[in-house]
Formats: structure tokens, C-alpha cells, sequence
């Protein structure tokens, strides 16, 4: 019976250390609270971040906090409940497509046939 206890309590010590040993998937986060923008951790990129209090500055309520989380090879943006949808959006469009991991569409007329 104490060989089973002993068994399963290393088993769950491995499981704790293995859970908490894995790199974060949250590479920033960004506040955004009465006109202010500050990154609270990570780093974001720069141009995003000027683009974040632009938007702030034109959208005067926005409140709440930008998630970059590493996902399939690139960073996508998650948002506190607090930001609309159409404000979601907005930090959406202005995100720069490299690092989603992807490349960017092409410019009107010169795509490939």
C-alpha cells in the first residue's frame, strides 16, 4: 500500500514540474486604459504598440488588455472581454502580418497567375 502512495505522489511531482516547466505561450501583454498604453509584459512590436495608442487616442473608452500568444510558428492577438468586437478588429487590421507567420497578401495587380 505505501509502495502505490510513494508511486503516485512521484508521479504527480513529475507532472507538477513538467506542467510548469514549459516555456509560456503569452509573448506580450499590452493594457490599454484611459489614453494610456503600457506593456505590462514581453516585449510588443514597436510600430503595434504606437498603432495601439493612436487607436486609443481616436477610440477614447477602450479599456482593457491585448494578449500576444504564440501559436502555430507565429503571434496572434487575444483580447480581454472588455474590447468590442469592432475594436478587436481595429487592432486586428493594424497587426502586422510577419508575425502571424505568414506572408502578407500580395498588392493589388501583382498577383500570380
Amino acid at each position: 500500500m505505501e509502495i502505490i502512495f510513494i508511486t503516485v505522489l512521484v508521479l504527480y511531482a513529475v507532472a507538477m514540474i513538467a506542467y510548469f516547466s514549459k516555456p509560456s505561450k503569452t509573448v506580450f501583454v499590452i493594457k490599454i486604459s484611459n489614453l494610456l498604453v503600457n506593456v505590462t509584459k514581453g516585449n510588443a512590436p514597436n510600430k503595434f504598440v504606437t498603432e495601439c495608442h493612436e487607436i486609443a487616442k481616436i477610440r477614447k473608452t477602450i479599456k482593457g488588455k491585448i494578449f500576444g500568444i504564440r501559436k502555430n510558428g507565429g503571434v496572434s492577438l487575444e483580447f480581454s472581454r472588455s474590447i468590442s468586437d469592432a475594436e478587436k478588429q481595429i487592432f486586428r487590421n493594424v497587426w502586422p502580418n510577419d508575425y502571424l507567420g505568414r506572408n502578407p497578401p500580395p498588392k493589388s495587380g501583382l498577383r500570380k497567375k
